[in-house]
Parts: structure tokens; sequence; C-alpha cells
């Protein structure tokens, strides 16, 4: 499989921006430093461990939460930058927008490592080209 379409610090910047905007929080960007090592951590993974896109994604989404980079919206930033990245590449996720959801991604990030079980639970909902 050929390399994916990467999401770039500067696109999950905008998300951010356009996540807090929705409920009036102030969009700050703390450390760029620990968002670009976010950004680049699925790609290390890619290249080191195989290709895999619902893989990609889930390494995306705990780097980006888990990197705290911006003041507000961390897991929601993350949630919408690995789904782009999805979307780049041709997948779909069809992962119904719920607390329940929202509560498993907390307990992602809150157990500090991605889980296996995370990421297969997440290949039932994604539709990979």
């Amino acid at each position: 499989m050929n390399s994916p379409i990467w999401i770039e610090v500067h696109q999950v910047v905008a998300i951010n921006a356009e996540q807090v905007s929705k409920t009036g929080e102030v969009h700050f960007l703390r450390d760029f430093g620990l968002l670009e090592a976010a950004v680049m951590s699925p790609r290390d993974h890619w290249h080191y461990e195989g290709p895999d896109l619902v893989q990609a994604f889930g390494n995306l989404l705990f780097a980006i939460a888990k990197a705290h980079a911006f003041e507000q919206g961390n897991k929601r930033t993350a949630f919408h930058a690995a789904a782009e990245f999805l979307a780049r590449n041709g997948a779909t996720l069809i992962l119904p927008d719920t607390d329940y959801w929202a509560e498993k991604i907390e307990e992602l990030i809150t157990h500090s490592s991605l889980s296996n079980d995370f990421v297969n639970v997440m290949r039932v909902y994604t539709i990979l080209p």
C-alpha cells in the first residue's frame, strides 16, 4: 500500500479553531512542538509497523488527544482530525456521534496507551476504499 495522504499540523490547528468556535471556547495553541510530534507519530508507526489505515487513525487520534497541545478541545480535535485522515484516504467512519463513544475515547486517553481492542472496534465502524 502506498503512503496515505497525511493530515498536516496547520490542518489540525484549523480543525481545533472550528471545533472550539462551536462552543464559544478560546482557540489557543499552547505547544506547537507537541502538536507537530503528535501529527508525525502515525507516520512512524506506518513505516515501521506496516500500512494500516485504521491503525493510523487510532494512532493519530490518540497522539493528538494525548499531546494536549491546545487550551481547549483536544479530544474533539483529535477525533475530527483522525476522521478527516480517513476521509482523505477514501475511507468512511460510520461511528455514531454519541456520549458513549466520547467516553470510550476519554477512557483510551486516560489509560495512556492505544488499545488494540479500540482499533479493532474502529475497524467495524470504518468502510475502507
